[in-house]
Formats: structure tokens, C-alpha cells, sequence
């Protein structure tokens, strides 16, 4: 809205091939583009183009043939090698930040927000969830409620960004 284009939430997969981001002013169009591409092929590259879907935040799984998206509080799921939506089952109401385990079983994200977007929101806890065969998901489980945090010395009531380490 105010000219900038911005591009700084992004993902890469963990095999390098792929670049999801949001394109823009946050929760416009996203992209997903073929790293191993031939860059004169522009814009074959692009593998989902920037007028499909929309997302904040997005991450791939262990084998990149699915891009978990949040846009809002929802959660989304995409073949990022063909660009269409997959109907996925178990994803929680309200949750935002998603990021898969490295091994695919598992996914960290916001969960029980309060707040008016994933961005901003002023209340969260940490929460993982598993992945289940047939794009699925099973039943979250908090790993640290927000309500906690109010007593520690830097006070707060969210977490945010969760990611993973490598191994």
C-alpha cells in the first residue's frame, strides 16, 4: 500500500530447490520459484505464480512436495511442484508460523492466537503438531503456554517464529 515491495518472508526447502515467498505488503500473493531452473528460462521458474494464493509465512516439508501456508489464522497446504491447493485434514482453527520438522513428522507453529493477523497478534503459544499419512495432521500439543511468560523477567505473552534445528 505505501510503494514498497517487500519479500522477506520466505522459505527455502531443505534439498535448495525451491523458494516459496510472499510477495508485496504481507498477506498478498505468494510465489514459488524452482531454484535449479535455468535463470534465462525466466518466468518458467516460477512454479506457482504470484496470482494464485495468498500467505504470510509458509514452510516445506522434508521432501518438498508440500508447502504448508499461513494466511490470516489458517493454514493451507500446497503441491509447490504443481501449484495447486491439497485438501489436508486435521489443521488447527487458529494458528499461524508454521514450520516442518526436519524429518517431515512433525510441524511447530502459533497456536491459540489472540490477536487481528498473523503478524500481529498479542497473545500465543508454541505448540507441534504430527504429521500424519494422507495429508493429514493429528492433534496439537502446547509446548508453552504464552500465560507462562508473563512471569518471567522479559514478561510477554506470545512466542513467535518458531523454526527448527537442523537435526
Amino acid at each position: 500500500s505505501d510503494g514498497s515491495r517487500c519479500v522477506a518472508c520466505h522459505t527455502v526447502s531443505r534439498d535448495g530447490r525451491f523458494l516459496a515467498a510472499e510477495l508485496w505488503d504481507g498477506a498478498d500473493f505468494g510465489a514459488v520459484f524452482d531454484l535449479t531452473a535455468d535463470p534465462a528460462a525466466v518466468p518458467t521458474t516460477t512454479v506457482v505464480p504470484p496470482d494464485r494464493f495468498r500467505w504470510e509465512y509458509s514452510t516445506f516439508n522434508a521432501d518438498s512436495t508440500r508447502l504448508l501456508t499461513n494466511s490470516g489464522f489458517g493454514l493451507a497446504l500446497i503441491d509447490p511442484r504443481v501449484g495447486m491447493s491439497v485438501v489436508a485434514s486435521g489443521l488447527p482453527a487458529r494458528a499461524a508460523q508454521p514450520d516442518w520438522s526436519p524429518r517431515g513428522n512433525n510441524v511447530a507453529f502459533i497456536n491459540n492466537l489472540e490477536g487481528t493477523w498473523s503478524v500481529d497478534f498479542t497473545r500465543g503459544d508454541l505448540a507441534v503438531m504430527p504429521v500424519t499419512p494422507d495429508d493429514s495432521f493429528g492433534a496439537a500439543r502446547v509446548l508453552v503456554e504464552a500465560a507462562s511468560l508473563a512471569t518471567n523477567a522479559e514478561g510477554g505473552n506470545a512466542i513467535s517464529h518458531p523454526t527448527w534445528s537442523p537435526d
